[in-house]
């Protein structure tokens, strides 16, 4: 039995033996870096993408771009794509080459 569950599924309503399982099918192990997954992200204002960066670190990541140390950005919304870590400097690169959102300084990267 392979059910997906999510972090807004109802894991809670099962028996504490069925959640307890389904919440060991999940375990990662720590010592493997196989599980983390980066992400390319688009930071917009309005339509325009005004970013393009890249994180390990998930949506944390986007949310220091409001603050000083991240060298604020405005922004409205973001797009977030999965990519294979080996992936992810490559892609970052192609995707500012290719928009040259005005906050990136694309001619390190073209």
């Amino acid at each position: 039995m392979s059910t997906k569950y999510t972090i807004t599924s109802p894991i809670l309503n099962e028996s504490t033996e069925s959640a307890l399982e389904l919440i060991q099918e999940m375990k990662i192990d720590v010592h493997s870096r196989s599980h983390i997954k980066g992400h390319i992200y688009f930071l917009f204002d309005g339509d325009e993408v005004v970013y393009i960066g890249r994180t390990t670190y998930g949506i944390d990541r986007v949310y220091r771009h409001r603050t000083e140390a991240g060298g604020y950005k405005e922004f409205d919304s973001v797009t977030m794509l999965e990519c294979e870590l080996r992936e992810l400097e490559e892609m970052e690169r192609k995707w500012i080459g290719r928009l040259k959102p005005r906050y990136n300084k694309y001619h390190k990267w073209v």
